[in-house]
């Protein structure tokens, strides 16, 4: 019954890993490769979710394909960029609504993949613990 219950933590803990180490760093870069050109853009606005601490998402100007598009981030963060900052973005030029910012969003991307790591690391350490 020990060794069963064990198994099924082990497997829960690697399910929950796998899922932040590959699943949603998959999600959240599905469109990456068809953001091809890159664009200085000027952060605009911000917006605010406020909850236990208060995170910003920007909203940048950029001229993609000859045209001054306004992209909105729905990435959170604080420390976030103020206004009137310049970024570098990989946008889609065929759809400009779909775009990157490699520095906030490779931040994220690496959170969640030392989380997932975390969870498959402590999955294999309850694996190789006696049980008692």
């Amino acid at each position: 019954m020990k060794v069963i219950v064990k198994l099924i933590v082990c497997g829960v803990l690697a399910v929950v890993g796998s899922v932040f180490s590959f699943l949603v760093p998959g999600i959240i870069t599905r469109n990456y490769d068809k953001c091809t050109e890159e664009v200085t853009a000027i952060v605009v606005d911000l917006r605010a979710d406020e909850g236990d601490t208060t995170l910003y998402a920007p909203v940048y100007e950029a001229v993609v394909n000859g045209k001054t598009e306004t992209l909105s981030s729905n990435t959170y963060t604080d420390p976030h960029p103020e206004i009137g900052d310049e970024r570098t973005l990989k946008v889609n030029p065929d759809d400009p609504s779909q775009f990157y910012d490699p520095v906030s969003d490779g931040l994220l991307l690496k959170i969640f993949k030392y989380i997932g790591w975390g969870f498959l690391a402590f999955a294999v350490i309850v694996l190789f613990l006696p049980i008692r």
